[in-house]
Parts: C-alpha cells; sequence; structure tokens
C-alpha cells in the first residue's frame, strides 16, 4: 500500500509552471498563475497523504518564490515579489512578502487563511508609499469615484497595517476590520479656498510634515481617524496640530 509520496523540486521558472498546470483541471488559481503572473522562480515540496484506496485524503504544501512579476491591473505591475507558503486543506500561510508596485513598496508582509465554517482571513504588513500626480494614474481603478485625486499633489507615508476579513463559503465578506498606524513625512494637497469674511487670504495648499496617523475602519461604517503633527498653509511657518474624526 502507498499512504504517502513527496515531491519536491529543485528551483523552476514560472514558464516551467505554466507548461505543466495548462495540462491540469482548470481553476482560479491556475487562471491567474497562467494570466497574471509573467515570470519568477519557485521551488516547492508536496506530501501527499492517500488511503487503502489510493484516493488523496490530505496534501501539505510548502516552498519559496522568488523575483515575481505579474499585472495586478492593465496599468499595475507588481515587480520583484518574494514569499515564502505553506499550505494544506484547511490553512493557507504566506510569510514574508516582498513587493514592488508604482510607488509602493509592500514588505514584511504575513497572510493566514484558515477555512471552517466560514472562511477566515488576516493579514500584517508594512508599506512605504511615495505618491505623486504621476504613479497615483496607476491606481486609478481604485480612485473613480475618490474626488480628492484631483487636488492631490504627493504624499510620502509609512504605514503598519492589520486586516481582518471573514468570508462565508461562496466568499461573501460577512466582517471586516482594517486598522493602519504611521507617519507621514510629508502630504501635499491643493484646497483652492478663496478669501472670504472669515479668511483673510486665499489658501491654495496644505502641507503635512513629520506627523503621525492612526485609522480604524470597520465594515458598519464606523471609523476613526487620528493625526497629530505640524502643517502649513501655502508657504507658511509650521503649526502644530491634533486632529480626532469619528
Amino acid at each position: 500500500d502507498i499512504n504517502k509520496i513527496n515531491i519536491s523540486s529543485e528551483e523552476i521558472t514560472i514558464k516551467e509552471l505554466k507548461d505543466l498546470i495548462i495540462k491540469v483541471k482548470p481553476s482560479n488559481i491556475t487562471s491567474l498563475i497562467i494570466n497574471k503572473v509573467k515570470s519568477g522562480k519557485l521551488n516547492t515540496n508536496l506530501d501527499l497523504y492517500f488511503d487503502n484506496n489510493l484516493k488523496i485524503v490530505n496534501f501539505i504544501a510548502k516552498g519559496e518564490v522568488k523575483e515575481m512579476r505579474g499585472y495586478l491591473t492593465k496599468n499595475l505591475v507588481a515587480k520583484g515579489a518574494s514569499f515564502n507558503f505553506f499550505f494544506d486543506k484547511s490553512d493557507l500561510i504566506i510569510k514574508n512578502t516582498k513587493m514592488n508596485l508604482n510607488g509602493i513598496l509592500l514588505k514584511s508582509g504575513n497572510l493566514y487563511l484558515t477555512r471552517g465554517d466560514n472562511i477566515n482571513l488576516k493579514s500584517e504588513f508594512s508599506t512605504d508609499i511615495k505618491l505623486d500626480k504621476n504613479n497615483l494614474k496607476s491606481y486609478s481603478f481604485f480612485l473613480n469615484e475618490i474626488k480628492f485625486k484631483n487636488n492631490f499633489n504627493n504624499l510620502n507615508v509609512n504605514l503598519d497595517h492589520v486586516l481582518n476579513i471573514k468570508f462565508d463559503k461562496t466568499l461573501k465578506v460577512l466582517d471586516y476590520e482594517y486598522n493602519n498606524k504611521g507617519n507621514v513625512e510629508n502630504f501635499s494637497y491643493n484646497l483652492n479656498i478663496p478669501k472670504n469674511d472669515f479668511i483673510p487670504q486665499d489658501i491654495k495648499t496644505i502641507e503635512l510634515n513629520q506627523s503621525d496617523i492612526e485609522i480604524k475602519y470597520h465594515s458598519d461604517k464606523n471609523y476613526t481617524v487620528y493625526s497629530k503633527g505640524k502643517y502649513k498653509l501655502n508657504n507658511g511657518n509650521l503649526q502644530n496640530f491634533e486632529l480626532t474624526n469619528n
């Protein structure tokens, strides 16, 4: 009787992987790899466990992906992505993720997916964000309904993120919570407020410098934004501020 088979690969390329999986039963994962992932390298170790009738009853896969390049959208390319992975019938773990997007460096990323009566996803990661009017266009799919993008000048911020999402078995979102915390090195935005009875001169721009920020957002639409640091209007002097909005 065969109880277990171990399959261990040397380093293979994404092209070699595509040549292999194009012959297996289509799925969302195989479609994603074939259509979205353009290059990269990986090695993997797969354990298959069988019952007495040689039916697979469990599996454990683990490995590493390096130098991956792929398209998240038509205009947004992920470069130099790397991570370690582990998954079996109930859990998926992705650790030590690094990825370079256009103006966003994702690092120290971990993702945990647990399947039971519901599907629970937890992700923790850090980002260094440097956006301006040019590279902001890469994120137009996300910002189409956000009006402020037209007045945006630049953003330089370092953030730590925690995301929790609960799905049902059809992948409908039942609940989620998102928190981030970090430092805004610089943020510039065009206010374009004309002078009036209360404001003695036009306010063209507002700029934040060396400011702490913390955001908490929940699926019930309750949110809290807290920030403390320095700001200036137009080309004036830096002033202290503290803001809480809930």
